[in-house]
């Protein structure tokens, strides 16, 4: 046994190992050992003065970061550092120390040799995203002492942090297109209605924002009330004029953690100019819409913008044009917001009458199998008479009227004015416009 020996002072042994087996000696060693002695002592560590907490880089994360302390001799080394948090701090508590730190989680950093005055880092995980968490630490040395808890902690100023963020990608309205500088240049068809149009924007500034295009803004808006389409439709005067079709055009743009709708002054900010074209039918070159009715005249085929606050439609820009060769209309637009080709309708004259099926043939089971005869392409203000083939009056009736209201289209069901089923014959009809002109033709009727 090795007593009184000196704090901290190096001591050099010689260690002599004699191995004997057997009663003789087998083999002989010296080993040199150096050993360095140490009185326990009972002095713990200055308490951290720099204990700070940033958000760390993962979901639920948190950094911290300190000095080691100072010890009571440049031998004693810290071994151990335990840390607690909690999302309410000590101030909450009335700065009562030992009761927040009794209640608050922790994780302990054991097996350290840590001389004084050395960085330390270490993460927090597996904290709840989102919320601010405070901490406090204290240290204990190689000998056993623990110190205080930190000075921040002791003065009410505890390091805090909030954990990071779960970051969801953020995604922009489905079917919206993508606008970046210096430009989009699209072509676009409704699978469904079939409707076409070609949309071009210029920007102004390096900017990336959406635009969602609507073919069906009358029954699906995005942002329009559908009540002041209809409202503006029902200014339409449809003797003349004919909706062909829609289109609601409705920017996007992130703020924050969404995308909201983009504002008029915003969209002037960031775009230069919006080209929009509506492409239409006309196969046959005729100068009428295909498949339209009543039939729309190609050429008075212009763009108009819905005004919400009047709720009417108007024309939107004098910038637009009509390309009959290729049938399309193209027009600069001054924002975003729903707009509506429409044409007028073709004004009929008593030479485009058609009327059919003739001969009418009710039950028959073939072509001309019909309860009714077809007076279409009928112009407005116009009397149909109905003659027997010796001049007596079977009926007569105005266009339009309420069964028969706007479309250029009359339907004689084949009765007299009494109400009763005409007899098979041959019938002789009169029809009139407002100015007089007359236009006289044959039915017959086979049942």
């Amino acid at each position: 046994m090795l007593k009184n020996l000196f704090k901290n002072l190096k001591y050099c042994l010689l260690l002599i190992i004699i191995v004997i087996v057997g009663g003789g000696i087998l083999a002989q060693n010296t080993v040199d050992l150096t050993i360095t002695f140490r009185i326990k002592h009972s002095i713990p560590p200055l308490a951290i003065t720099d204990l700070t907490a940033i958000t760390g880089n993962n979901p639920g994360e948190i950094i911290l970061r300190w000095t080691s302390p100072q010890t009571a001799d440049d031998s004693t080394k810290i071994s151990a550092y335990y840390i607690r948090y909690s999302t309410i701090s000590v101030a909450d508590l009335s700065g009562v120390t030992t009761q927040w730190w009794e209640n608050a989680s922790g994780i302990d950093l054991y097996g350290r040799e840590d001389n004084p005055e050395l960085p330390v880092e270490t993460i927090v995980k597996n904290l709840t995203p989102g919320l601010t968490y405070y901490f406090a630490i204290k240290s204990e040395d190689d000998c056993g002492n623990l110190s205080l808890i930190d000075e921040k902690t002791q003065n009410n100023n505890q390091a805090y942090a909030y954990a990071k963020e779960i970051q969801f990608e953020i995604q922009p309205p489905e079917g919206a297109i993508k606008v970046t500088h210096p430009e989009i240049d699209v072509i676009l068809t409704n699978g469904i209605l079939g409707n076409k149009i070609g949309l071009k924007i210029d920007t102004k500034i390096e900017t990336t924002f959406y635009i969602k295009i609507n073919f069906d803004p009358l029954n699906a808006p995005i942002k329009i009330d559908r009540r002041k389409i209809i409202e503006a439709n029902n200014k339409l005067s449809s003797e003349f004029y004919r909706t062909i079709y829609y289109l609601e055009l409705v920017g996007y743009i992130l703020r924050q953690s969404s995308y909201t709708f983009m504002s008029e002054d915003e969209i002037k900010e960031k775009v230069k100019e919006i080209n929009l074209t509506f492409y239409y039918k006309d196969e046959n070159n005729d100068g009428k819409l295909d498949k339209i009715w009543p039939e729309v005249d190609e050429s008075t085929l212009k763009i108009y913008r819905l005004d919400e606050n009047q709720n009417q439609w108007y024309i939107s820009s004098t910038q637009q044009y009509l390309d009959i060769k290729n049938n399309k209309v193209i027009i600069k637009l001054e924002n975003f917001s729903l707009y509506s080709l429409i044409g007028e309708n073709i004004k009929y004259t008593l030479n485009d009458i058609e009327v059919f099926p003739n001969p009418c043939k009710p039950g028959s089971g073939d072509i001309y199998d019909s309860n009714y005869i077809v007076f279409r392409k009928i112009p407005e203000d116009s009397t149909i008479k109905i003659f027997t083939i010796s001049g007596e009056l079977v009926t007569k009736f105005k266009y339009p009227d309420e069964k028969n209201p706007d479309n250029n289209i009359y339907r004689w069901y084949i009765k007299d004015k009494n109400g009763k089923d005409v007899a098979s014959g041959i019938y002789i009809y009169v029809i009139s416009d407002k100015n007089g002109k007359l236009k006289r033709g044959k039915v017959v009727i086979i049942r």
